[in-house]
């Protein structure tokens, strides 16, 4: 009998090829109309399913990590490098939108995993600290070492996750507070994806929250000696 994860993967795979023809001939529609209320309208439905088509995607990403399938790409990675490259991606992103981004990233941390999806987990908290930041105010991505390995990071100075939520935070569909959230926010599975492929990687994720800042910190067990 297939488990839930695999019904739910089986449900979002067929329904994804149905919703991206319906974007397509929406998309065919908007440029034959001529009336700006009809474009309008096709706009408003082609917006819905780009949302649902996001939906899908990350349901199947979720399901796919959540089986194993990221151990299937497993290498040595310099995180070290790709944490920086990323956020020289972003330091531009977060200047367009009011915002500073600033970043530490301790060098020649190495260790074992899936690079796309550690780029996606970077990602993911970086694009979440954004949403989340005020204007004129500033994210921080961490990676440090210590005594006991390498931490990493990432952190906003928005409107704090309440105490009642926190444990809630990496649950799929799950939104906080209104007060923390920004026009254009996602479906709430990008912190599941954040957890899943953390988890991924034998390691572990938590946050912390005061009324102007949130953190998001974790480890990976799979380091390199």
């Amino acid at each position: 009998m297939k488990s839930l994860r695999q019904i739910s993967a089986d449900i979002a795979h067929e329904l994804r090829t149905p919703l991206a023809r319906l974007k397509q001939r929406l998309e065919g529609l908007e440029r034959l109309t001529d009336s700006q209320e009809q474009a309008n309208l096709i706009d408003a439905v082609r917006r819905d399913a780009d949302y649902m088509l996001d939906v899908f995607a990350s349901l199947l990403r979720i399901a796919q990590i959540e089986a194993g399938a990221a151990r299937q790409h497993f290498a040595e990675i310099d995180l070290s490098s790709l944490l920086r490259d990323l956020c020289q991606v972003y330091e531009p992103v977060a200047a367009d939108g009011g915002r500073h981004l600033a970043w530490s990233v301790a060098t020649n941390v190495r260790l074992v995993g899936d690079r796309a999806l550690l780029q996606q987990l970077f990602t993911n908290l970086i694009e979440n600290a954004l949403r989340h930041t005020p204007d004129g105010a500033c994210v921080s991505v961490s990676l440090a070492t210590g005594a006991d390995g390498w931490a990493a990071a990432v952190s906003d100075n928005g409107h704090g996750i309440p105490a009642t939520e926190r444990e809630r935070v990496f649950d799929r569909f799950y939104r906080v507070d209104p007060s923390r959230q920004r026009k254009g926010d996602g479906a709430g599975l990008g912190l599941a994806i954040v957890k899943a492929i953390v988890e991924a990687h034998g390691g572990s994720i938590s946050v912390t929250s005061t009324d102007q800042a949130t953190r998001f910190q974790f480890k990976l067990a799979t380091q390199t000696e």
